[in-house]
């Protein structure tokens, strides 16, 4: 009995695929997927140029463009984008994707796990990576971070939670910036803005905090090793910094300690040399 039930499921799913395949033109299919974005996160509005059916179960989107509604200039910008569907977990009564962008230069691969049956809402279950991604080209993160920083970002990340309630859900991330810069907001060590030749970050999130475990960065003008938390608050700008670590700076050849506070809009510095 339950091989038949699997079986008249399979059917069913091939049929479906057959008749969208055949009776639905591209521009509804580009209508239903950014309506279906915009409803799932009312705070976002999506556009592309075009998306299409590619046989078989998935979907190649061009010139994804993603516009948060209440942060004007915080846009997310997708050169291409192809969305695969695993048929195994659809015969399971789950939704499971396999994604594959090109952004900024770079690639970011994700698979994706909802967990409601048959349903895109709800949590989800995500591994993504980062590969050679320049993200002084994104302008979303200039914008929620208040700052400029460029570099060409590697590694990977694990989210599990609802996609539009990131800061309660749980995750950690291991992250490679290579060859870039970081605007400061407040004057640093008589400087305005880093350079840097490499800056590694692992991160563990939960319980609405950025637990930074370690943070290395080297380069010509300082090198040093960071820890400590970010709280999180709904406005990204207003949350809290807790973070401590060791600088050395090869001009000075002095080797300082540093206390970062306040907020990401609005952060402080204390520093003092080590005996």
């Amino acid at each position: 009995m339950k091989k038949k039930s699997v079986g008249y499921m399979a059917y069913g799913i091939l049929i479906t695929i057959v008749f969208l395949y055949c009776c639905f033109p591209d521009s509804c299919i580009k209508n239903f997927l950014e309506s279906t974005a915009s409803k799932n996160n009312p705070n976002i509005v999506v556009s592309s140029d075009s998306a299409t059916l590619v046989f078989p179960l998935a979907v190649k989107i061009d010139n994804l463009v993603i516009n948060v509604k209440d942060t004007p200039g915080a846009t997310v910008r997708i050169d291409r984008i192809k969305a695969r569907l695993a048929l195994g977990k659809l015969l399971q009564g789950r939704i499971s994707l396999s994604l594959k962008a090109g952004a900024y230069g770079g690639d970011v691969l994700a698979d994706i796990l909802c967990a409601n049956y048959f349903s895109t809402s709800g949590p989800v279950k995500s591994q993504i990576r980062l590969v050679n991604v320049d993200i002084g080209e994104c302008s979303y993160l200039k914008t929620i971070l208040n700052r400029h920083i460029t570099g060409r970002l590697n590694g990977s990340v694990e989210y599990s939670g609802k996609i539009g309630e990131v800061i309660n859900g749980i995750g950690n991330a291991d992250l490679v910036l290579r060859d870039g810069n970081m605007e400061l907001v407040e004057n640093l060590f008589g400087l305005d803005k880093l350079d840097f030749d490499t800056v590694k970050i692992d991160t563990t999130l939960g319980g609405r905090t950025l637990k930074i475990d370690k943070t290395d960065i080297s380069g010509k003008q300082l090198s040093g090793s960071f820890n400590g938390n970010i709280f999180l608050n709904n406005n990204i700008l207003r949350s809290r910094i807790a973070i401590k670590g060791r600088v050395h700076t090869p001009v000075s050849d002095k080797d300082l300690s540093v206390v970062l506070s306040g907020t990401l809009a609005n952060p402080k510095h204390r520093i003092s040399q080590e005996q």
